[in-house]
């Protein structure tokens, strides 16, 4: 979390991965907004795949080190990443430092992982884990995100709702802006187990 607030800009490879992909994909955007301002940007931000470098390997090195005309740090996003790509991104770190902040991002990556080993051991690369969400973990998640739509919650809504979320970081926000949207502009002040009955689903147990 502190890397992600404040960016080392020494780091120029990171790796972001883990068993929750909507976890994996919100801290990717997170720190593209942090680097390149809009995770839209075309002039800023680059996306790749591994078919893609498959065709074409020296892509990702002509986009790493492509320059923008304002000059600003731009971002180069390689998504699905494996350990098929470990060869690949070590011929990278073993270069000058690329202008551009690489993100990989990759799935449920083991300790025995080739591409998670390089990140773990180069020191201009830095390797971000992303784990579901405990039990305490979801619930400040889940109270920080009512108190800034002016809700609170009770604890028995709390309990309700800790156990019904949590498999996926992206599933978990979207129903919580669902339920935002459900309790309108925070008149209703407070969530209570029947409103989560009204219009959140069990998506721990999919």
């Amino acid at each position: 979390e502190r890397f992600l607030r404040d960016p080392d800009p020494r780091i120029g490879v990171v790796l972001i991965y883990g068993p929750d992909g909507g976890l994996v994909r919100e801290r990717a955007d997170l720190l593209t907004k942090r680097i390149a301002g809009d995770v839209a940007d075309p002039f800023q931000v680059s996306e790749l795949t591994p078919a893609q470098l498959r065709d074409d390997p020296t892509r990702l090195h002509d986009e790493v080190a492509a320059l923008t005309l304002i000059g600003a740090r731009r971002v180069v996003r390689l998504r699905d990443a494996g350990d098929g790509l470990s060869s690949l991104i070590a011929a990278l770190l073993a270069e000058t430092p690329a202008p551009a902040l690489l993100i990989v991002e990759g799935g449920d990556l083991g300790k025995k992982s080739t591409l998670r080993r390089l990140f773990e051991g180069a020191p201009q690369a830095i390797a971000l884990p992303c784990y579901h969400d405990d039990a305490g973990g979801l619930g400040r998640l889940i109270s920080d995100h009512l108190r800034e739509h002016g809700l609170s919650i009770s604890a028995e809504a709390l309990a309700y709702l800790s156990a019904s979320l949590g498999g996926d970081r992206a599933v978990t926000r979207a129903e919580l802006e669902k339920l935002v949207l459900y309790m309108g502009d925070g008149s209703n002040g407070r969530v209570e187990v029947t409103d989560l009955l009204a219009c959140i689903g069990d998506s721990a147990t999919i």
